[in-house]
C-alpha cells in the first residue's frame, strides 16, 4: 500500500505539510488549536485544550471531566444512564461475566484491597449552594454527594490524570491505542466550532475533519487561498462541500464562490472536498492520491525524537528510532465498574498472564519495555518518560536502583515483542483475550481506516 500523506493546515494562505511517509511530522511555526462554541458553565469549570481530544471540560485544577455512558456488553450492560449514577464506593471482589466468556464469580487479584469505582473515578461534586446552568444539572446521589451532570450524564474525574490536558481516563477515539474495552469512559467536551454539515473526530494523527455522515474531508495542493481549481471531472471525483444558501463566514471558516456560482466551504483558507472513491468512513484513502490531504483541526502531538512509522501487512504502525514496532497493553476488568487494569497502579496479574503465563521473567523476555535514553524528554503530556520496577510492574521514583527508564503513552508503558525480527513485523499484535482487546497487546496502529474500526462497545477488530 502507499503511504498516506497528511496536510496539517497552518495559516489562511498556506499550510505546513506534516508528511506522513517521510517518518516524521514537519515542525510548524504555529501550533494549531481547535476552536469551540462557548456556552454557560458552572463556577470552577473550564475548557482545556488537550493534545488528543481537542477541547474538553475540566475542573478548577485542569483535570479532564468524563462521563460513563451505559454500554451493552457480551452478557450485560455497565455504565450510567441519564440521571442515574452507578459508580459508588462499593468494594468489588469478584467478576460478573459481562465482558468475558468465563462465568461470573471468579475472585479478582488483590481482592481484599481492590480499589472501588469512586477511588478511580471520583464524582465531580457540586458545591452545596451550586445551581444548574445551561446544560449542566445536579444529581443527588444515594451516598449523599451532589454530583454535576452534563446533558443528564453524571460526571467524574480520573485518578490517572495528574496534569492539565491529560486524557488518560478515556477517549472519543474508539480504536486500539485509546483506553477502552468494556464500558469505556469518555471526555466531556464543548461542541467544536464547525459548520453543522461537519464534525471533528479524534484520530491517531489528530482531530480529523469529517462530514456529519462520517466522510473524510480533503484539500488540494492545486487550490489557491479561498479559491477552488477543482472543476469538471475533478469535481466529480472530489465533490466540493457546498455551503447552504444562508451560511456565513465565521472564525476560520469562509464561504467561497465557485466558478459555477455554487457556494463552497473553506477552512483556514483551503476549499474543502470529499472523495467519491472512498470505501469507508473516517478514511485516509484520498490522501493516497498525490496532491490531496486529509484535514485536521489540530494535529497529534509529536512522537519521541527519531521515532517513525512502518508499513506492515496490517497497516501502518509506530516504530522507535531503530525501526522496531511499538506495542501497548490494554485491559479492562470484568466487573460492574469495568475499571482499567492496564496501568501500573493496578494488579499486574492480568498482564503477566498474557505475556508470560504468570512468570515475570518470561514476560520481560516476551514483551520487554521500550527503553528510553537517559537524556530522553517528551515534548507533550501524552508521551512521557518514567522509571519502572520491572519485577513488580510499578512506577518508581527516578533513579531507583534496579529500575528501567522507559517510554509511556497516556500514562501506560510501551513494549516491544521478542518475535519481531525486521522493521514492519507485527507478530505480537492481537496477543491476548479477544484479539488483545479486552486483555492483551496490540501494535501501536496509526492508520485508523485500516485497523481498529469499532462500534460503540469497545476497541478491537
Amino acid at each position: 500500500m502507499r503511504f498516506v500523506r497528511i496536510l496539517t493546515l497552518v495559516s489562511v494562505i498556506a499550510g505546513c505539510v506534516a508528511a506522513y511517509g517521510s517518518g516524521a511530522f514537519a515542525a510548524s511555526a504555529k501550533v494549531l488549536r481547535e476552536d469551540y462554541i462557548r456556552e454557560p458553565m458552572p463556577a470552577g469549570v473550564q475548557v482545556v485544550n488537550t493534545e488528543l481530544e481537542g477541547n474538553v471540560f475540566a475542573d478548577a485544577q485542569g483535570r479532564t471531566i468524563y462521563r460513563w455512558p451505559v454500554q451493552f456488553l457480551r452478557n450485560g450492560g455497565a455504565g450510567d444512564n441519564v440521571g442515574k449514577p452507578t459508580c459508588f464506593n462499593t468494594p468489588t471482589r469478584e467478576t460478573v461475566g459481562y465482558t468475558s466468556p468465563y462465568p461470573a464469580g471468579n475472585l479478582l487479584p488483590d481482592a481484599d484491597h481492590h480499589p472501588t469505582c469512586t477511588q478511580h473515578w471520583p464524582p465531580f461534586a457540586a458545591a452545596a449552594d451550586a445551581k444548574p446552568v445551561g446544560k449542566w444539572t445536579i444529581i443527588s446521589r444515594s451516598d449523599g454527594i451532589k454530583q454535576w451532570a452534563y446533558r443528564g450524564y453524571p460526571l467524574y474525574t480520573s485518578h490517572l490524570d495528574h496534569l492539565p490536558g491529560e486524557t488518560n481516563g478515556g477517549s472519543y477515539r474508539k480504536v486500539r491505542d485509546a483506553p477502552s474495552g468494556g464500558a469505556p469512559r469518555e471526555p466531556v467536551a464543548p461542541m467544536p466550532l464547525v459548520p453543522v454539515e461537519m464534525k471533528a473526530q479524534s484520530m491517531a494523527l489528530g482531530r480529523m475533519l469529517q462530514t456529519t455522515k462520517g466522510a473524510s474531508v480533503y484539500v488540494s495542493d492545486k487550490d489557491k487561498a479561498n479559491k477552488s481549481n477543482c472543476t469538471g471531472d475533478c469535481a466529480d471525483t472530489w465533490p466540493p462541500i457546498l455551503a447552504p444558501e444562508f451560511a456565513v463566514s465565521q472564525g476560520e471558516w469562509t464561504v467561497i464562490q465557485r466558478q459555477d456560482g455554487k457556494r463552497q466551504w473553506a477552512y483556514r483558507g483551503q476549499p474543502l472536498y470529499t472523495h467519491a472513491a472512498d470505501t469507508r468512513n473516517r478514511s485516509y484513502e484520498g490522501s493516497d492520491v498525490p496532491g490531496w490531504h486529509n484535514v485536521f483541526t489540530q494535529p497529534a502531538p509529536p512522537m519521541p525524537a527519531g521515532w517513525g512509522y512502518a508499513d506492515t501487512r496490517g497497516g501502518l504502525v509506530r516504530t522507535d528510532a531503530h525501526g522496531r514496532t511499538v506495542y501497548f497493553y490494554s485491559c479492562n476488568e470484568d466487573t460492574l465498574d469495568t475499571l482499567y487494569c492496564d496501568s501500573p497502579d493496578m494488579p499486574q496479574e492480568y498482564r503477566l498472564a498474557m505475556c508470560g503465563g504468570g512468570d515475570v521473567t518470561r514476560c520481560l523476555k516476551t514483551f520487554p519495555y521500550v527503553i528510553a535514553e537517559a537524556s530522553a524528554k517528551s515534548e507533550s503530556v501524552s508521551w512521557s518518560v518514567r522509571d519502572i520496577n520491572p519485577m513488580t510492574g510499578r512506577y518508581v521514583a527516578a533513579g531507583t536502583p534496579g529500575s528501567l527508564h522507559i517510554w509511556a503513552y497516556r500514562g501506560r508503558p510501551l513494549y516491544y515483542f521478542a518475535g519481531d525480527e525486521v522493521k514492519g513485523d507485527i507478530e505480537g499484535d492481537s496477543w491476548g483475550q479477544d484479539h488483545g482487546v479486552r486483555n492483551g497487546f496490540q501494535a501501536f496502529w496509526v492508520r485508523d481506516d485500516f485497523r481498529g474500526e469499532l462500534d460503540g462497545a469497545g476497541r478491537g477488530n
